[in-house]
């Protein structure tokens, strides 16, 4: 069976490993209940008259796409999108203009399109011309790892040598009401420069994008090697550390070989102490241990955000210290391997191991 490589990566939640909070170009947070992207240009991207009928989440994956698909990128043979809502602005705007026009309900099909998920992935093959396989993954929380763990069986078993995978999902203002409703979101008077340890319950909203390819062919712009992906829908605090034990056994290798590990802690009191046994863990002294989503927030794909720093990790060997939360005693350590774990309100446990290439 043929491993699995990245080969080329780019991201909306742009930041850089010496200095997070001044070199943000696309992120901002215009209330502190959430955190909200700044578009970037897109200028030249589409036709103007096209541009103005595509909805924002579209031309942020078209943006991601068309910063990796270089001269020098694999052929691309497959589309995969992971997106746990998709367009769910377009989707708003079609279920009011559809309520509105009852009882006859005529309406023109392209709000409908625009509104699916799958618009996306259409929209990006439109964008490059490909007349490719595109598949695309709404599994809530587990959306990204689902879509990945897809493309790494389909290239491990060589059914494809490339594909474009793009992980995104939008801020959605009837989302948050409703979330904000069942007492997910952290209430605006328990917010403060603390982001963990967190002592109030309730998370902060994100939204985020990033875009890779990923091959199984070896090459000089590899960036890493993805190990393994696995993920469970429930899993208790007590046992995560006994569950990523087990499969890294699978690969000769144990919770102490992890150089660099990237927790999906958001701020949330509740259930942040699920990953206790993994942070205050002896065999992780080290390593050292990051939170990411201060940077981003908390939302279906956002695993996606913590994997993209993982990946820049191994492949510029420096870490961003403002998302420290655990440094290791190992002095000057090489980061060779990236541990990224992540949960969803004591569910949708995941974890991705990922490899240095040299």
């Amino acid at each position: 069976m043929s491993k699995i490589y990245i080969a080329e990566m780019a991201s909306l939640v742009s930041f850089h490993t010496n200095n997070i909070k001044k070199t943000r170009p696309h992120a901002a947070s215009d209330n502190s209940q959430k955190i909200i992207l700044k578009n970037p240009d897109f200028a030249g991207l589409l036709p103007a008259n096209l541009s103005r009928r595509t909805s924002t989440i579209i031309k942020r994956a078209i943006y991601l796409t068309n910063q990796i698909v270089k001269t020098n990128a694999p052929e691309i043979q497959a589309i995969h999108i992971a997106t746990g809502g998709g367009s769910q602005d377009e989707s708003t705007k079609f279920l009011e203009n559809f309520a509105q026009s009852l009882p006859n309900a005529i309406l023109s099909p392209q709000p409908f399109f625009l509104s699916i998920q799958n618009a996306i992935a259409g929209h990006i093959a439109m964008f490059l011309n490909l007349k490719v396989p595109n598949f695309t993954f709404c599994q809530n929380n587990l959306s990204f790892e689902s879509a990945l763990k897809y493309t790494f069986f389909k290239l491990q078993n060589n059914l494809i040598q490339s594909c474009l995978f793009v992980s995104i999902d939008e801020f959605n203002q009837e989302n948050f009401n409703i979330m904000n409703a069942h007492q997910f979101i952290k209430n605006i008077t328990d917010i403060n420069d603390t982001f963990y340890p967190s002592k109030s319950p309730g998370h902060i909203a994100g939204e985020g994008g990033e875009a890779y390819i990923l091959t199984n062919q070896l090459t000089q712009n590899t960036i890493a090697e993805i190990l393994t992906i696995e993920f469970k829908y429930k899993l208790t605090e007590i046992n995560i550390k006994d569950f990523i034990i087990k499969e890294l056994s699978k690969y000769q290798l144990a919770l102490k070989d992890m150089d660099l590990i990237l927790c999906g802690l958001n701020s949330d009191c509740l259930y942040d102490n699920m990953y206790d046994s993994v942070v205050h863990s002896p065999d992780l002294d080290n390593a050292t241990i990051l939170q990411y989503k201060s940077l981003c927030g908390e939302y279906f794909t956002a695993q996606s955000t913590g994997f993209y720093i993982g990946l820049n990790a191994l492949q510029t060997q420096m870490i961003p210290e403002e998302l420290v939360i655990k440094k290791s005693l190992s002095p000057n350590p090489k980061i060779n391997y990236v541990l990224l774990c992540n949960q969803f309100r004591g569910a949708e446990f995941s974890f991705i191991v990922l490899k240095s290439i040299t």
